[in-house]
């Protein structure tokens, strides 16, 4: 494989374009949302500022008022003890209270200080942030488009060249290489006398997917695509068919096989569901799809069965039970 500007050989692309416009649409959505509130907290704030300071108020006139009736007071009067007893005592709870919110008031400046050092940052990410990552996300989607066309077309160079003789089976023979080899890319569905003669591991076998839901009439109105979508049980499928099949064919020792994909994820960068170790366990593990013996019918595996139908496969691994 030659090397290219888009990363040489044995590149691997995680992204698409349509994930890419989605993080663009999603950058200017949080952007439209960060201005609409911008200044609301500090508004919010404001205004508990505002509060406080009319409390402040009415707590100094009553203060002033209390500090008026204590020295209106006459002492010759029977009633001067207790009367100045409990001005004394409303005083002193006014002047408590006067204090609380004194406390109140520097607390709430404090935050509006962090308020305003909050909006100045919000204000670089509306104005230079957000903006800075579309441009970076525009500019990494031209490059992928661009990376996706070239590829394309060395894809469609590659099959002119070979131009596989219709006689002759264009699937190698299992067995042949070991599990490290480099595997090329498929761009046709596999047909079902080529997919028999690929040997699978352990009790699976290539079960006719096409004749099993043409006799149950599945329809795509009878799926509900709730754990994944229909494009990405497609991606699922290609990368089985495109980087899982070549492993097959190529590989000596079946039991291997598993632990090679997994060097070959490690070696490219792939994790978790685009790993070609996932899509091993997805395909040959629990998950396999499993016809029931002796019945025309799928009991696991129904939404991958029938995204391969519309891809042109008539054949899909599975085991029966």
């Amino acid at each position: 494989m030659t090397q290219s500007r888009y990363g040489g050989s044995g590149l691997v692309v995680h992204a698409s374009p349509e994930v890419m416009g989605r993080s663009i649409s999603a950058l200017h959505l949080l952007r439209e949302e960060i201005l609409a509130i911008q200044g609301a907290s500090r508004q919010k704030v404001q205004s508990g500022l505002r509060v406080l300071e009319a409390r402040e108020d009415e707590a100094d006139d009553k203060i002033r008022s209390l500090i008026d009736s204590i020295e209106d007071l006459d002492s010759e009067d029977d009633d001067y003890e207790d009367d100045f007893d409990e001005l004394t005592s409303d005083l002193e709870d006014v002047k408590s209270h006067r204090g609380n919110l004194e406390n109140s008031q520097r607390e709430g400046r404090e935050i509006l200080e962090r308020v305003e050092r909050a909006e100045i940052l919000l204000e670089e990410i509306t104005t230079t942030r957000i903006p800075e990552a579309i441009s970076f996300i525009r500019s990494k989607l031209a490059l992928l488009t661009e990376f996706q066309e070239y590829h394309l077309g060395r894809m469609v160079d590659d099959v002119q060249r070979s131009q596989p003789d219709p006689s002759r089976n264009s699937l190698p023979r299992s067995g042949e290489g070991d599990c490290s080899s480099n595997s090329s890319l498929g761009v046709s569905p596999p047909s079902g006398t080529s997919l028999l003669s690929i040997k699978l591991p352990r009790d699976l076998e290539w079960i006719p997917i096409s004749q099993i839901l043409d006799a149950q009439g599945l329809v795509p109105e009878d799926l509900h695509f709730k754990k994944a979508s229909p494009d990405e049980f497609k991606d699922l499928l290609l990368r089985f068919q495109s980087e899982i099949l070549p492993e097959l064919r190529r590989c000596k020792n079946l039991e291997s096989l598993r632990e090679a994909l997994v060097q070959k994820d490690l070696e490219s960068g792939r994790f978790m569901a685009d790993s070609l170790a996932n899509t091993y366990d997805i395909f040959f593990g629990e998950g396999a799809i499993a016809a029931e013996r002796g019945a025309v019918e799928l009991t696991n595996g129904r939404h991958r069965a029938w995204i391969a139908v519309q891809l042109g496969w008539s054949h899909l691994p599975g085991k029966r039970i």
